[in-house]
């Protein structure tokens, strides 16, 4: 049975181990984009001057909307628990989109712009350089990314087949590196303990790799987990449009008692709410890195102000662990991103 799995392990690794090569290098360059261009323009992501108090995050998205064309809309805010660094705003369109905003003044800093290093290197990264067809012909550089992760898998298994031991002192052998007898031997102690050590890793970044390449393993794969996946335009979100956006999508209309056509309107912010869900999440998580508002978000909370149950729909936002070194709140970001106008999973 080892022998037929060898030859797996074998076959299989040399024409697919290339391109998982280019795929984890390219991946391993975009863990860094954040860092790289931060240090090459500083000017863009902090502010000059720190000031006593930042203006309401409803503001903020006010006066970055005030200058959009009518086209573009501002779906989110980012802001950081550093007083010094901006507030990123993300706008509907194009991809990923957004300006940075000094928080104390209003001014928009400018726009941010993925560095061509960066562009050619995400695009290495998901589809090998290919472009998605305009006709809706096969997307090849995405299939074979993800036909490749998925024989990555099977590598993976294969070699834990071949590696696994049947005494405590093979084991305990198998997971020592030599150095002291050769190259040759050097690098086979590398390759199995290495693998070894790494198997874990490996794996995980395959099977969660693999959600962006194929629909039918990501649903599957969210089905296991219990993740509900929001659809574009539809949906739970559809219908909570109003309520997100502050309570007041009843403006302009009578609610059937008397009196009430001729009742003073007030002038309608899609923003309204902002604030308030941004001071009531640092309230909760006050470890935070960096907290997310969006239309996305709102939609979420929306039966909070349905049922003017506002802390207990956000206080349901699901937190991740918080770590000294990375507390981050997260949000339900595949909404957050079919909103913006485009699928995660292209």
């Amino acid at each position: 049975m080892k022998k037929v799995f060898r030859k797996i392990h074998l076959w299989l690794s040399v024409p697919f181990g290339l391109l998982i090569t280019l795929i984890c290098f390219s991946g391993a360059m975009l863990v860094f984009e954040t860092e790289v261009m931060e240090l090459c323009h500083r000017d863009l992501y902090y502010v000059e001057k720190v000031g006593p108090a930042p203006l309401p995050m409803g503001k903020v998205a006010e006066k970055v909307a005030a200058t959009l064309p009518d086209s573009v809309s501002v779906t989110g805010v980012t802001a950081s628990s550093a007083p010094e660094r901006a507030w990123q705003v993300n706008l509907s369109k194009p991809r990923r989109a957004s300006v940075y905003v000094d928080q104390y003044t209003g001014e928009i800093k400018g726009k941010y712009e993925r560095a061509p290093f960066f562009t050619t290197m995400f695009r290495l990264h998901r589809w090998l350089l290919d472009s998605m067809k305009p006709d809706g012909g096969i997307f090849w550089g995405k299939m074979i990314v993800g036909t490749a992760t998925l024989m990555f898998v099977f590598v993976l298994i294969s070699g834990i087949v071949i590696w696994w031991p049947r005494t405590k002192k093979v084991l305990k052998n198998s997971l020592k590196i030599v150095i002291n007898k050769g190259w040759r031997r050097f690098c086979y102690d590398l390759h199995v303990a290495g693998g070894m050590y790494t198997l874990i890793f490996l794996l995980a970044m395959a099977l969660t790799g693999l959600t962006w390449s194929f629909s039918w393993y990501r649903t599957g794969f969210y089905k296991v987990f219990g993740v509900e996946t929001a659809q574009g335009g539809g949906g739970h979100g559809a219908p909570a449009q109003t309520a997100a956006h502050g309570g007041d999508g009843g403006q302009g209309r009578s609610d059937g008692r008397p009196g009430t056509e001729n009742r003073e309107r007030k002038p309608f912010s899609p923003f309204a709410n902002w604030q308030k869900v941004y001071e009531e999440l640092k309230e909760l998580n006050p470890d935070y890195r960096q907290i997310p508002c969006s239309k996305a978000l709102l939609r979420f909370l929306s039966i909070g102000w349905a049922t003017s149950v506002l802390p207990t729909a956000i206080r349901s936002i699901p937190v991740a662990v918080k770590s000294p070194g990375l507390p981050y709140i997260r949000m339900p970001t595949l909404q957050e991103k079919s909103v913006a106008g485009y699928s995660p999973f292209m």
